[in-house]
């Protein structure tokens, strides 16, 4: 389903007569002026807009505030004001300016101005057009910049007169406005902005306009999903007319994929330019992110496979079609072509790329129901290869002052952190540093990197055979890789575990075959049975525990156990070092398969063991395991548990918050982490919110915290859940007018149909349900999850009993 535009009362034209024009709403028919309260004596609007304009420092002062308080309505007046004095120069109806464009910069009073572009609605926007248009640059810049905002009351009944009245700024002869106007256009995703920038951008490449221009209009236009239609024509006339500006065109093309696998640009992939070659591997990479995300797999197999065919000598072509082929597609004929072709450009490679290719055939091969350790083994000796070769091989003696003061300025750097390093710690450093040349060694730590993701793999597969011992002695190999690597300086001397988080995570690692190949996907149903899916996923716990279990026995320092687990006795006393996520990916892992029991006990376990760490990393994890357990405890409906974790998890970033205030000069970039902090907090009083609403039926309480979080961060999520409370008070028109202040997007989307079944439109809250029921859960799983979630929703009481309803929640 698509998102509907409702229908809207539009500008009639652009050169339009002011006295000509009838405004709804606010600025419509012959209403009663309103009247407000200025001390002890009642004033109207109209007296107000006066006593702003040309009363007394102190009644000016208080008229400001009356009118600010009174919004929209306020508006008018002023307008009536502005018009008067351009109208007539010297205030009493004589002729008007000598030059009909230009007006005089004394007759516009910019205090006027500013207060009633900040209080106009979008209705009033042709009005403001014909009367400051003609007026002088500063005023002109006032009115663009107006033109540009989207937290305009009415703002999206008004996108498409407001987009062309920022094509005029565009057309005319005012760069400076002109690009202001055009970078503005982007955030309207209307037909008559794409089309008026494609035309505006034909224009300027006609004349041999500005780059500056053409460059602003290409990149807004690029963004917007209305350029579909006009993409391909542009496109071929930059490329034939103005080369230089093709690749700010180029992101176009993420609205029309089945033209790219068509070979529209296939030309492109050969390039190496390097604003092309960027924009064209931006753009493959957003290509891949969307269809990723509507699970269309296939078609990203197709869509490498095309490039990899048409650039047979990039084989990061041939990797992407086998990766997405074997982890994602689940299709074994596909896979095979993939991995064949695959396998004949990497044969010749001792490189990252002939490791993929045989840990690829592994898992294609367990996949198919056969032992995967041969390709397993092939990509070990691979990597052991390219390992020793790196290591032995040193780096030029000329390095070697270079790298002394380098490993001088980290070693002070290092020392004023915690915790401390012994001086073996920091002797072996400085002996890795000096031999590899200090950067230079980036090389040695990607492939040793890799070498201990092929044998966490590696170690993977043996527990799933059966063969314990093998796989000990695998989860041993790569801890001896990682203790040389930790050998050197890198973000493990600062507390993180760099080296060996990286390995997990790298493509065709440890992740990849738990999450994806063997997790699998709903797209995966159209080529496997249902049991077979099964066996995989059951295989993917037996596996996701075994590398916990198996990293914890041989890294005891670095990952935090599994409950029951008895304590390392060395470990007791012992200094704090930063330890590894993966206990925390699993238990989330198990939530993601249904297992909210057991996903629970993990995190109270986690939590509980981290309860007094001192590193900030470990309090940064401790947090998040608070607030995975609430999630999960709230979707368990365990007020309890989950309100204990929230509590504690708000405590920590109050205190965080405090800190950054209290005391900015201990932290890099104060700003940053104070927003940080900020909007970790916003989100703890968004999951309070929910909770006490949904669970408890504590809608008081909720709606405070809602309070709390938009005053934290204001964003569209929080705008968007502060109106739902607002329409649960029954105060329809606030809710409806914060609705107007954001644009759809997919997060929004369940609030907003909760917003508008609590407010009696059903058939928006309808929409917005099932946009969010195809948009936001990517499995049926999830969608039946959520389905569920809806069907106990207090706020679709209003939609109990519609047909379309029922069907929308009904079990899948």
């Amino acid at each position: 389903m698509t998102l509907r535009r409702r229908g809207a009362p539009q500008w009639s034209g652009m050169r339009a007569i002011v006295v000509a024009i009838v405004f709804g709403g606010v600025f419509g028919g012959a209403v009663p002026a309103p009247r407000a309260q200025s001390g002890a004596t009642e004033r109207t609007v109209e007296e107000l807009a006066r006593a702003f304009a040309g009363g007394v420092p102190d009644d000016r002062k208080s008229a400001e505030a009356a009118l600010r308080a009174l919004g929209a309505p306020a508006a008018l007046p002023l307008l009536r004001l502005l018009e008067k004095r351009l109208e007539s120069p010297s205030g009493n109806g004589a002729a008007p300016h000598v030059d009909p464009h230009i007006v005089d910069p004394h007759i516009v009073d910019p205090r006027i101005v500013d207060l009633a572009l900040e209080l106009a609605p979008a209705s009033a926007g042709q009005r403001l057009v014909e009367l400051l248009g003609p007026c002088e640059e500063a005023t002109r810049g006032r009115l663009v910049a107006w033109l540009a905002r989207r937290d305009v009351e009415g703002v999206r009944d008004f996108e498409t007169p407001r987009a062309a009245a920022l094509l005029e700024f565009v057309r005319r002869d005012d760069a400076e406005h002109a690009l202001v106007a055009a970078r503005a256009l982007a955030k309207y995703d209307v037909d008559v902005a794409a089309k008026g920038l494609a035309a505006e951008i034909a224009r300027l490449v006609d004349a041999g306009g500005h780059r500056d221009l053409l460059l602003a209009c290409a990149r807004s236009f690029a963004e917007l999903r209305a350029s579909g239609p006009y993409v391909d024509a542009l496109f071929s006339r930059c490329e034939r007319d103005a080369p230089w500006l093709a690749p700010s065109l180029l992101p176009a093309f993420r609205r029309l994929p089945e033209r790219v696998l068509e070979g529209r640009i296939d030309r492109l992939s050969r390039s190496r330019a390097p604003a092309v070659h960027g924009a064209f591997e931006q753009l493959v990479v957003d290509l891949d992110r969307d269809l990723f995300a509507a699970q269309e797999h296939v078609r990203r197999v197709a869509l490498f496979e095309r490039f990899r065919d048409f650039d047979p000598g990039n084989l990061e072509w041939a990797v992407r079609a086998a990766h997405a082929a074997v982890m994602d597609a689940g299709d074994g004929r596909r896979s095979a072509r993939a991995l064949e072709e695959l396998e004949y450009r990497a044969s010749d490679h001792a490189s990252d790329v002939a490791i993929e290719s045989s840990l690829l055939h592994g898992v294609a091969s367990y996949l198919r129901g056969e032992s995967p350790m041969s390709f397993v083994r092939e990509a070990l000796a691979r990597s052991d290869s390219s390992w020793s070769e790196e290591a032995s091989s040193g780096v030029s003696g000329s390095l070697f002052g270079a790298a002394e003061v380098e490993f001088q300025y980290q070693n002070t750097w290092r020392r004023q952190l915690e915790p401390a390093l012994g001086e073996d710690e920091v002797v072996l450093r400085h002996r890795r540093f000096v031999r590899e040349g200090g950067i230079a060694g980036r090389v040695f730590r990607a492939r040793g990197r890799r070498r201990v993701s092929v044998l966490l793999v590696g170690a993977i597969f043996y527990v799933l055979e059966g063969n314990d011992p093998e796989a000990a002695r695998w989860f041993r190999d790569a801890r001896d890789v990682v203790q040389t690597l930790e050998s050197d300086w890198d973000f493990a001397v600062a507390g993180e575990p760099g080296d060996l988080e990286a390995a997990l995570t790298m493509r065709c690692g440890p992740y990849d075959l738990l999450e994806r190949a063997l997790e699998g996907n709903e797209s995966m149903k159209l080529h496997m049975d249902a049991s077979a899916l099964e066996a995989h996923r059951q295989a993917a716990r037996r596996g996701y525990r075994a590398l916990v279990e198996g990293l914890w026995s041989v890294m005891p320092e670095r990952v935090l156990p599994l409950p029951g687990t008895a304590p390392v006795a060395s470990l007791v006393g012992a200094r704090e070092r930063a330890y590894l996520d993966v206990t925390g990916a699993y238990a989330r892992f198990l939530h993601r398969l249904g297992d909210e029991a057991e996903a629970s006990k993990i995190l109270e376990s986690l939590i509980e063991d981290l309860d007094h760490a001192g590193l900030w990393s470990n309090r940064r994890a401790w947090a998040g395991y608070l607030f995975d357990h609430a999630g999960i405890e709230i979707d368990r409906r365990n007020a309890a548990s989950a309100k204990a974790s929230l509590q504690k998890y708000l405590e920590h970033y109050e205190e965080s918050l405090r800190d950054v205030r209290q005391a900015p000069e201990r932290y890099v970039d104060a700003r940053a982490a104070e927003s940080f902090f900020a909007s970790r907090l916003a989100t703890g009083h968004i999951s309070m919110a929910v909770l006490h609403n949904v669970v408890l039926g504590q809608l008081d309480v909720a709606r405070e915290h809602c309070r709390k979080a938009y005053a934290l961060e204001d964003n569209p999520f929080n705008r968007v859940l502060y109106s739902c409370y607002l329409a649960r008070d029954k105060k329809y028109e606030e809710a409806a007018a914060l609705l107007e202040t954001v644009d759809p997007s997919p997060p929004l989307y369940y609030n907003m149909a909760c917003t508008y079944a609590l407010s009696g439109k059903k058939n928006d809250a309808l929409e917005y349900l099932a946009l969010d029921l195809t948009w936001n859960h990517a499995t049926e799983k999830a969608r039946n999850r959520q389905r569920e979630w809806a069907s106990k929703d207090h706020d679709f009481e209003s939609l109990r009993g519609d047909a379309r309803f029922e069907e929308l929640i009904r079990p899948r």
